[in-house]
């Protein structure tokens, strides 16, 4: 058999074991460039030696240089190793004894072109490779693999879990993704390159406004309240909060393959929303969020302005990191306007004391923030979509902050991200832990640990009425 046709194979064999089983299985792009370097240099290397006439000696001193590079060094990655082998396998070419001008020419050129398509980011060049620290504690690879998706807005084919604290409630993980190839790039500041409205002028609408999400909103097709919880009743769902400004959420509407639906009752498509937050007097419900404990609790009522109706609320979080909300319906007149301070009405507080978690908080929680807001719903073929707009938090005091210029978009949808999800990513908006409670609260109160939501807080919330005089 030619050696030529040997050669041969075995670039063929390499390709199928890098493109065809390894790739598709492990999805680690910057191992190609280092398995094809290693590949062509050895087996250059090699037909060298037994075509030219060398000592046994020789032969084993030329493959100790080839062995100096340790693969598990933490200060080169895997393709600056493969550069580094290749360099010394073409010095070993060019300085062999005996060998054929014209056979090391060719080797050279192999090396050089296997290694120009290896490390080319045409080919393969979406795919990345992290290790990323959570900031929860996570024990299923498919639970952090949402939660990958929505951080990096990418498509995660692989998680492992390195470690899980859950004292330091974190989750270490290396990660394997693809980049969304219609992602906007991101320059130094942050910015997005292309900007929204170059994004929105591209489907022939011209640039966005902040009146386009209202134009918008007002042209979909209604859905009644009945059909909206018959299609979006999910027993599991994921729930993703953005902030993004009306502008970037009307360019991402029309950037969906389908117009989604909105709730219409009553000839109206906006609902106006009044939720009381109870809390105790150092405020342990608000600093268990801010400290991230693992067990918490969250007491509100909510009132339902424009359609009637009340009703109160108890959301407790798990070791595990999973939320459940109970609730009990309320006649309206028991949760209007409650005095600073006040405890909850008699029949909420009855509801709240069958929850151990919450038990022995009772006696002093009061009323301690209002938020209003208005809600429009969305419904797609694959999510539920609420937009809250107008958000105002108020304390005790009178002092008032919003987020006044930035919708506070939720998706609730089956575990993995949605068509609502991917084309938020597509204009830069990534998911955010969004409290109106906390959030509200830390901006009325700067004495109040709130590192948590210091990206929120900068650039979202400002203050829009001071404390009352004599308060």
């Amino acid at each position: 058999m030619s050696v030529f046709l040997l050669i041969a194979a075995d670039l063929v064999a390499i390709c199928v074991l890098v493109f065809g089983l390894y790739f598709p299985r492990h999805r680690r792009r910057d191992m190609i460039v280092a398995f094809l370097a290693i590949n062509v240099g050895v087996m250059g290397v090699t037909y060298a030696m037994a075509t030219a006439d060398v000592s046994l000696g020789f032969g084993l001193g030329i493959f100790a240089v080839l062995s100096i590079i340790r693969l598990r060094s933490t200060e080169m990655g895997h393709e600056e190793i493969a550069y580094y082998f290749t360099s010394i396998a073409l010095g070993l070419l060019g300085g062999f004894p005996g060998i054929h001008a014209g056979v090391g020419l060719a080797l050279m050129g192999v090396m050089l072109v296997m290694m120009t398509l290896g490390d080319s980011p045409r080919i393969l060049g979406r795919y990345r490779t992290q290790q990323i620290m959570l900031d929860r504690a996570i024990t299923s690879e498919v639970e952090a693999a949402h939660e990958l998706e929505d951080l990096l807005g990418a498509r995660v084919h692989r998680v492992r879990l390195i470690k899980t604290d859950l004292v330091q409630q974190t989750t270490l993980c290396d990660v394997r993704y693809a980049m969304d190839p219609a992602a906007p790039r991101r320059t130094a500041s942050g910015a997005s390159v292309p900007s929204v409205e170059q994004a929105a002028g591209a489907g022939g609408s011209g640039p966005m406004t902040a009146a386009a999400w209202e134009d918008i909103a007002s042209g979909l097709e209604p859905v009644s309240l009945t059909a909206l919880d018959a299609a979006a009743s999910l027993q599991r769902r994921v729930d993703r909060k953005y902030l993004v400004t009306p502008e970037v959420w009307a360019a991402v509407l029309r950037d969906l393959p389908e117009s989604p639906r909105i709730l219409e009752m009553d000839g109206l498509r906006r609902f106006r929303y009044s939720s009381v937050y109870y809390d105790t007097p150092d405020l342990a419900a608000y600093r268990a969020a801010a400290h991230r404990r693992p067990r918490r609790f969250k007491v509100r009522t909510r009132r339902y302005v424009d359609t009637g109706g009340a009703a109160v609320e108890v959301k407790l979080r798990s070791r595990t990191g999973d939320t459940v909300k109970h609730r009990l319906w309320l006649p309206e007149d028991e949760v209007l306007d409650p005095a600073p301070r006040a405890a909850l009405p008699a029949r909420a507080r009855q509801f709240v004391s069958a929850f151990p978690d919450v038990s022995d908080a009772l006696p002093t929680l009061g009323a301690t923030l209002t938020t209003t807001y208005d809600r429009t719903t969305l419904l797609t073929a694959d999510a539920r979509v609420t937009v809250d707009s107008h958000v105002t938090g108020m304390d005790q005091y009178g002092a008032a902050v919003g987020f006044t210029r930035t919708l506070i978009v939720e998706t609730k949808s089956p575990s993995r991200a949605g068509d609502v999800d991917r084309a938020l990513w597509r204009h830069g908006a990534r998911p955010q832990k969004v409290s109106k409670y906390c959030t509200s609260l830390a901006a009325l109160e700067p004495t109040l640990p709130s590192n948590r939501w210091s990206r929120t807080l900068r650039g979202h919330v400002s203050l829009v009425q001071p404390a009352l005089a004599g308060a």
